[in-house]
């Protein structure tokens, strides 16, 4: 299961789910008030716990058996989320470039989404822009940009919301199922700092991988590379996918 970020929606792994489906059942799911998922009666979410809920619903209605959740920014928080509460019920998780303590770091500090909210789209597109490695082409950069402007307003501020206050980096220590991080070494948003971070309070199996010239948004900018490192990550990590089943789905 796919879980896309903020601002964005599922049409952010187009790039990936090709691949990935040569080796699994994939499913990417749109976040509340993203992509054709309604907002809540309630208003948007604004918590990391609410969108596990989410995510563990649909896995249950599904009728999913040990699932690999990977999510990403603040899907990546998400997925560590329900690795917490529910690890032995899953085959594995993927954390890309997100991380359980993401409060109050360096680039988000109190006070910032009172000026976010005057203008929130602008903000966001500028952010994707700089947020992104130098290894990625600026065509690519301009079309994530855009991408992240489908978004509702609001969504985008309570995306943003829930990414800045989350904070249960003394809950991975109960982590039981296996668990790969990977990181851009360019992202600012999760730096690879923030990534080791929650990925060293990890006692289960575990990898980590670093993308060199490559910032916050992997399966995005080079996606290539995202495929073939995930896939073999997968494979030596969950015992799963291409390697694991000499090739076979």
């Amino acid at each position: 299961m796919l879980l896309h970020g903020a601002s964005q929606d599922s049409t952010s792994w187009r790039f990936n789910w090709d691949e990935f489906g040569r080796y699994y059942d994939v499913i990417a799911l749109d976040n509340p008030g993203h992509g054709k998922s309604a907002v809540p009666p309630s208003g948007p979410v604004e918590s990391v716990d609410e969108f596990a809920d989410y995510a563990w619903g649909m896995i249950e209605a599904l009728g999913l058996e040990r699932p690999i959740i990977m999510g990403h920014s603040l899907s990546a928080a998400v997925a560590l989320r329900l690795a917490v509460r529910y690890g032995s019920q899953l085959t594995g998780v993927v954390a890309v470039d997100g991380a359980a303590r993401t409060k109050n770091a360096t680039h988000y500090r109190p006070g910032l989404l009172d000026y976010v909210a005057i203008n929130p789209m602008a903000w966001i597109e500028t952010t994707f822009l700089s947020v992104l490695g130098r290894a990625t082409p600026i065509a690519r950069k301009r079309e994530m940009a855009r991408d992240a402007r489908r978004a509702i307003p609001e969504v985008s501020v309570a995306d943003l919301v829930a990414y800045t206050s989350c904070d249960f980096l003394d809950e991975l220590s109960s982590i039981v199922c296996p668990v790969v991080t990977v990181v851009g070494e360019d992202d600012w948003s999760c730096t690879p700092e923030l990534a080791a971070e929650s990925h060293e309070k990890i006692t289960s199996r575990k990898a980590f991988h670093c993308f060199e010239g490559v910032g916050h948004i992997p399966h995005t900018e080079q996606p290539e590379v995202f495929n073939e490192t995930l896939l073999r990550l997968m494979a030596s990590t969950f015992g799963t996918g291409s390697q694991a089943n000499g090739g076979q789905s």
